[in-house]
């Protein structure tokens, strides 16, 4: 009786575990639509376990890559073994890994992979999430214009536009040679002259701007 009761409450506690991952994923996907991006949670093997309506949509444009049964895959050859190295790669560290989108219909199609949070798995299993990142339209804006529009510093600006091209804070930091504390002062300080709660807010609002 003790061993069913021990299998009965693992099975419990794994069940709450991905439903909280699933609620995870569901506002991450709510987040990158915001902002007109689709994800994916992949294994580094390829297997699409969840795709966002965004994805499915981009995937039903038969637009490479594409879904084969369960599977990201691209009929050229080259490219398909591309994408099984950056889904290791992501998989296997912490390194973000930007993957073209050959024949997309903007030149700035892009598939970013980069290794899922660990709220984000359904298991113990290491999982990637994709973003597909779609070309827009309009040119993103510049340093002066979000410095004009928010009222905020150069160097904040650049932290900004830093976060609409996708980078965190950790890598902008790296880039300019500063330390990440600095950098997440500066979107402490960017939310609050935006008045937003989140970094996704920040970007929605950036690309909202006239």
């Amino acid at each position: 009786m003790r061993a069913t009761a021990v299998t009965h409450a693992l099975r419990q506690g794994l069940a709450r575990r991905d439903e909280r991952a699933q609620l995870r994923l569901g506002g991450a996907e709510s987040a990158f639509a915001a902002f007109g991006e689709a994800v994916l949670l992949v294994t580094p093997a390829g297997t699409v376990l969840r795709a966002s309506a965004g994805a499915q949509e981009f995937f039903g444009t038969s637009r490479s890559p594409r879904l084969r049964g369960q599977r990201l895959w691209h009929p050229d050859a080259q490219t398909q073994q591309a994408l099984a190295a950056g889904l290791r790669l992501a998989a296997q560290s912490h390194q973000r890994v930007c993957l073209p989108i050959p024949g997309g219909s903007a030149s700035h199609e892009h598939l970013e992979l980069a290794r899922a949070a660990p709220q984000l798995s359904l298991g113990d299993e290491v999982l990637v999430l994709a973003r597909i990142r779609l070309g827009r339209s309009q040119a993103l804006p510049s340093i002066d214009s979000l410095c004009s529009a928010f009222g905020i510093t150069p160097a904040e600006a650049r932290v900004l536009a830093a976060l609409i091209a996708g980078q965190s804070p950790k890598q902008h930091a790296g880039a300019q040679g500063v330390s990440v504390h600095t950098v997440r002062s500066q979107v402490g300080s960017l939310m609050a002259k935006m008045g937003c709660t989140r970094q996704v807010d920040l970007v929605r609002k950036a690309l909202l701007a006239p």
